[in-house]
């Protein structure tokens, strides 16, 4: 964890962590700097829906979500609204959740990410 503390974040730059890294207050920090992120949700995340967008039906998100963190730690250490995807590899029939500050306007909505297993994002164009 000790390496988001050294990490001198750029804005505008993605960083791709994984959920070993979850420390709401560390990317927090990284939001304040106006970097972007997107890890892997934990499943004892505790979190209240805001609103969902809708996603494709041939599309591998099977989710799009604003959410707000309601543990007592997470929600002071990160008090703004998170992007929640929940991805399901067909191929391999297994689910994934991810989180980001990334939001998309309305009328980019039309392009969603797709993350694959090694924590990469692969642009979709709506449909496959």
């Amino acid at each position: 964890m000790r390496i988001l503390d050294d990490l001198i974040p750029e804005p505008g730059c993605f960083y791709i962590l994984d959920r070993g890294y979850l420390d709401f207050g560390r990317l927090f920090a990284l939001h304040q700097s106006q970097a972007f992120f997107v890890i892997r949700a934990k499943s004892n995340l505790q979190s209240r829906r805001i609103c969902s967008r809708t996603v494709g039906k041939t599309m591998d998100l099977t989710s799009d979500q604003t959410i707000v963190l309601t543990g007592p730690k997470s929600k002071t250490d990160y008090p703004e609204h998170l992007r929640r995807v929940q991805f399901y590899d067909w191929e391999n029939k297994w689910k994934r959740e991810f989180m980001s500050r990334t939001f998309l306007s309305a009328k980019k909505d039309k392009c969603l990410c797709s993350f694959s297993p090694d924590g990469l994002c692969d642009t979709l164009s709506g449909s496959r």
